[in-house]
């Protein structure tokens, strides 16, 4: 189960990101987001100025979007609806936010004004894509494993258990089913899907129960561009 939390900033200075970086630090696990600040819109009412609502708005807007999307989208710098919101954070701010999983929006004129500023959970060690604990700091890469590890046992149940025995769910069987399932799963120059890849699809029947083992390329996210420009000098002729 994922949890999404919210924090209105309970800090005695305001507009700070302090206790939401805390919040962040005490969980520090890819099954809880932790969500900064309030938001406002504009009242639909000529004269009634702005309504602000709290994080948990601001939460549920990042749920929402997400849902909207396959899980192998990340939702870093996806649009949202708001006017803005009532503490923007400078530079300094949101990275370090973005080091310790704290989920925030930003104004990026750009790609659309207000935007998801991090697809991130609350774990701390975020200086790699992927942990060898099968973990990531990236919400797209934490929702594309569960999904394709969902999948497959939804599959497992279905062709494997019911009124099935050793003659007939035989380790080749389900070896096969198990490729032919991970197969459908890999992403195609013209149809994204979940995974880049896979290998090492391993299946041992020691009595009755089944043990599967397989790596997988998850399809994550482009975080960072780095560009770098020579200046030239003129050099002309005719």
């Amino acid at each position: 189960t994922t949890k999404i939390l919210f924090d209105d900033t309970t800090d005695t200075t305001p507009g700070s990101i302090t206790h939401s970086v805390q919040m962040a630090g005490y969980f520090n696990t890819p099954r809880v987001h932790v969500f900064h600040g309030e938001v406002f819109r504009s009242s639909p009412i000529a004269g009634q100025g702005n309504y602000i609502y709290g994080s948990l708005y601001a939460a549920a807007l990042t749920v929402g979007r997400t849902a909207g999307n396959a899980p192998q989208v990340p939702v870093t710098w996806a649009d949202v609806d708001i006017e803005g919101v009532t503490h923007e954070l400078k530079l300094g701010e949101r990275e370090r936010a973005i080091q310790t999983g704290v989920m925030h929006f930003r104004n990026v004129p750009e790609v659309g004004g207000w935007v998801i500023g991090l697809d991130g959970n609350t774990m701390q060690l975020n200086q790699q894509d992927i942990y060898s604990d099968g973990t990531s700091p990236f919400g797209s890469v934490m929702r594309i494993a569960s999904t394709l590890n969902k999948g497959a046992i939804q599959m497992i149940h279905s062709k494997f258990i019911a009124q099935k025995n050793v003659n007939t769910s035989s380790p080749a069987d389900v070896k096969a089913a198990i490729q032919t399932y991970l197969n459908d799963q890999v992403a195609t120059p013209t149809a994204d899907d979940l995974i880049l890849s896979y290998r090492n699809v391993t299946v041992n029947l020691v009595g009755s129960d089944y043990s599967i083992s397989y790596g997988f390329t998850p399809n994550g996210p482009i975080n960072r561009f780095f560009i770098t420009s020579f200046m030239l000098p003129v050099n002309l002729s005719a």
